[in-house]
């Protein structure tokens, strides 16, 4: 899966839950509520707008590794027989 479509699902799930955005510098920025992001809408665009405590951030998405969205508390896991 495409990072952009990644971080779409992260923004989307219901209920939301805070996530990261890993980049391959290792620096990650935690997103705690989907009005703290921005991705863009045309297949050109390029860049992930977060904003948190330290202020806005402008990242490249050919430089995110990762979206991490932790378990929700009481879910399950689903194990491998």
């Amino acid at each position: 899966m495409a990072i952009i479509e990644q971080v779409r699902d992260a923004m989307h799930t219901q209920p939301f839950r805070a996530f990261t955005v890993k980049l391959v510098d290792g620096q990650s920025y935690t997103v705690k509520h989907p009005d703290f992001i921005s991705v863009p809408t045309s297949p050109r665009g390029r860049d992930l707008v977060i904003h948190d405590k330290e202020g806005m951030h402008l990242i490249d998405l050919s430089l995110v590794v990762d979206v991490h969205i932790p378990e929700a508390v009481g879910t399950p896991r689903s194990e491998a027989n």
